[in-house]
C-alpha cells in the first residue's frame, strides 16, 4: 500500500532564498541533486504562482500584519508532499495533478489560502512532488503572529497528518509513513 508523504521544514530569513532558488530552478545545474534532469524542467508546473520572489513575498506578507521578527524567527513553512516513489510513478499525469490538487486544498483549508507563497510540482526528478511553501501567520492573543512564534510548525505537522491522508485516500494513497521510517525524506516526514 502506497504511503502519502508531507514533510514540513521551517525557514528563518536566510534560508527562504535557497529555497526560491531551488523550487523555482533559478540555477543552471544542480551538482547537489543529481536526481535533476535539467531536460524535463519544463514539464514543472505551478499550482499557486508566487506573486514576486519568496524573500520579497515573505517581507510583504509579515510586514501587512505589522509584526517585528527577531533573527531566529521562522518566516516561511516549505511543504513536501508526494507518495511512494513506485505510486508516483504509476500514475499517470492527469492523477499525478489531482494528487497534488488535492493536496494543496487540505493545506489551504489548514492554514488559510493567503498564507500560501507558491506552490510548484516538479516533474524533473525521479519521484514526482509538489513543493507548497507558505508564511505561518496566525490570530494570536495580541493580533496576528507567527506560529513559529507562538508554537511549533513540527507539533502542527502531525495533527496534519491524520486528516491528510483522508484528504488524498481518494487517489489511492492510504497510509502516512511515521518519521522513522521515512528514510528518503530525514527532514519531518509525518
Amino acid at each position: 500500500m502506497p504511503y502519502a508523504i508531507l514533510r514540513f521544514k521551517k525557514c528563518k530569513s536566510g534560508g527562504v532564498g535557497t529555497c526560491y532558488a531551488h523550487n523555482e530552478r533559478k540555477k543552471e545545474a544542480y551538482k547537489s541533486n543529481p536526481d535533476i534532469a535539467p531536460e524535463r524542467r519544463s514539464d514543472n508546473y505551478h499550482l499557486v504562482l508566487p506573486k514576486q520572489t519568496y524573500p520579497r513575498e515573505v517581507k510583504r506578507m509579515i510586514k501587512a500584519i505589522d509584526f517585528k521578527t527577531r533573527t531566529n524567527s521562522t518566516v516561511m513553512v516549505e511543504t513536501l508532499i508526494t507518495s511512494s516513489p513506485e505510486f508516483m510513478q504509476a500514475l499517470p499525469p492527469p492523477k499525478q495533478r489531482e494528487y497534488f490538487e488535492h493536496a494543496l486544498s487540505f493545506v489551504e483549508s489548514k492554514i488559510g489560502k493567503d498564507n500560501i507563497i507558491a506552490a510548484v510540482v516538479h516533474m524533473d526528478e525521479k519521484t514526482p512532488h509538489m513543493h507548497l511553501s507558505f508564511c505561518p501567520i496566525t490570530e494570536g492573543k495580541k493580533g496576528m503572529t507567527l506560529s513559529g512564534q507562538s508554537g511549533s510548525v513540527i507539533q502542527v505537522a502531525g495533527h496534519f497528518s491524520r486528516a491528510y491522508v483522508g484528504a488524498v485516500a481518494g487517489i489511492g494513497a492510504r497510509r502516512v509513513r511515521p518519521y522513522h521510517q521515512a528514510q528518503a525524506y530525514p527532514a519531518v516526514a509525518v
